[in-house]
């Protein structure tokens, strides 16, 4: 009798835990009414950088809740981590942990799980109705609005390139580019945890993904140009291309775009550290082209491509081959980025080959053909297969150098 009662004692104790386990009809409503994206109602205009050094903390704040029990948070989670050797004042270096873990409801509360320190965020529900939400946190109550989006009307696109050109302080420099092919191109310069060339490839899913997260900002109809009053903040530049020409290029300086827009940048400026990528020993091999900024120059006038404008052709120049063929000296290109062009996409001669570096006295080009002229060197020529400039400029666009340079320099 005394085991039979036991036995019994143990299964209630069961049946009470699996039951407390169970989420109750209120904890079910509620998490069915979270299903879906949430944006802030009013949030003042910040940077994914203080000035100083890249944080979190100057990202709006926004979810998207999905049925499986996990929620993407929009700000991402991260690490920052002195680089290997430098103080902890030295070149600070951002890990990237994603955007996606799991929340669930307990009684009126929210929670989400933070992988950054393995804890689990609490967060009081305090309205939530159709489309609104109020929660509080330790820093206060948050307001937010569900968000509808419309992707039916927005277009897509050929390629995306992604230029952060840094702050003041310790910001992520880099340079992406994706297409819909799979095919990912990186140039990782300071504060970042690849620094040099890669290349790899990423799944149509996962563009499609990074591609709509810029679809929701409405690309297409939104400003070019976003400023801020704050100084010495973050500038990056996104550069769309459609139908084999630009299609568009945003300027973010200091956040102060859309927050759709805010967010799209970062899964992508990170997308390095998400997936394989094989480094391309090119620095050796490559033909150096030190300057800041690239343009177009004719006749005392300039044409001054964004940073990722002179990515996208930089890609272009990687990927073409080389001609015999000599183009017609239409512009010289000036204010060259800190880029390099490789040699390794084309056959290349025996002495561009070589681990030497060469002087670059010149480039030369009509829109397609691209001739590098070196110190003691056979010029190299060349061909992208189109012409890059007639494609995506007119000569009218052109304007006093000095005038298109210093308007150009990043803040």
């Amino acid at each position: 009798m005394k085991n039979i009662l036991s036995y019994l004692l143990l299964i209630l104790l069961f049946a009470c835990n699996a039951k407390k386990d169970r989420p109750t009809g209120q904890e079910r409503q509620l998490q069915e009414q979270l299903i879906g994206d949430w944006v802030p109602v009013e949030s003042k205009s910040s940077s994914l950088s203080n000035g100083v050094y890249f944080s979190e903390d100057y990202i709006p704040k926004g979810y998207t809740f999905y049925a499986n029990g996990e929620t993407e948070n929009k700000q991402g989670y991260y690490k920052v981590a002195p680089a290997e050797g430098d103080t902890p004042n030295g070149r600070l270096k951002i890990h990237y942990l994603g955007s996606r873990t799991k929340f669930n409801i307990s009684g009126d509360s929210l929670k989400i799980y933070n992988p950054a320190d393995s804890t689990w965020e609490n967060l009081a529900i305090n309205y939530l109705r159709n489309d609104t939400l109020s929660i509080k946190g330790k820093e206060g109550i948050y307001f937010y609005r569900r968000a509808y989006y419309n992707l039916d009307t927005i277009p897509t696109f050929d390629a995306i390139i992604l230029s952060t050109l840094g702050c003041y302080g310790r910001c992520p420099v880099t340079n992406t580019m994706v297409t819909p092919e799979g095919k990912m191109s990186f140039i990782g310069e300071y504060f970042t945890t690849k620094e040099g060339i890669y290349l790899g490839s990423i799944s149509t899913k996962l563009y499609s993904e990074l591609q709509d997260n810029y679809r929701r900002a409405a690309v297409n109809s939104i400003p070019a140009k976003f400023e801020s009053d704050e100084h010495h903040m973050e500038t990056i530049l996104v550069t769309f291309v459609k139908d084999g020409k630009i299609y568009k290029t945003i300027r973010d300086y200091g956040n102060s775009g859309p927050k759709e827009l805010v967010w799209a940048h970062i899964p992508l400026r990170f997308l390095h550290q998400q997936i394989d990528l094989e480094e391309v020993n090119a620095w050796d091999q490559a033909t150096p082209l030190a300057y800041n900024l690239l343009g177009f120059m004719k006749a005392g006038k300039v044409l001054t491509l964004e940073p990722s404008e002179s990515f996208l052709l930089w890609n272009y120049l990687r990927t073409g081959y080389k001609t015999d063929k000599a183009p017609r000296k239409r512009f010289e290109m000036k204010c060259w980025r800190n880029y390099h062009v490789t040699t390794y996409a084309y056959e290349a001669s025996d002495s561009l080959q070589s681990r030497k570096q060469h002087e670059l006295q010149s480039v030369t080009t009509d829109g397609q053909l691209y001739t590098f002229t070196f110190e003691g060197e056979k010029p190299l020529t060349i061909d992208i297969g189109f012409n890059f400039f007639d494609v995506n400029f007119e000569e009218s666009d052109m304007v006093a150098e000095a005038e298109e340079c210093w308007q150009n320099v990043p803040h």
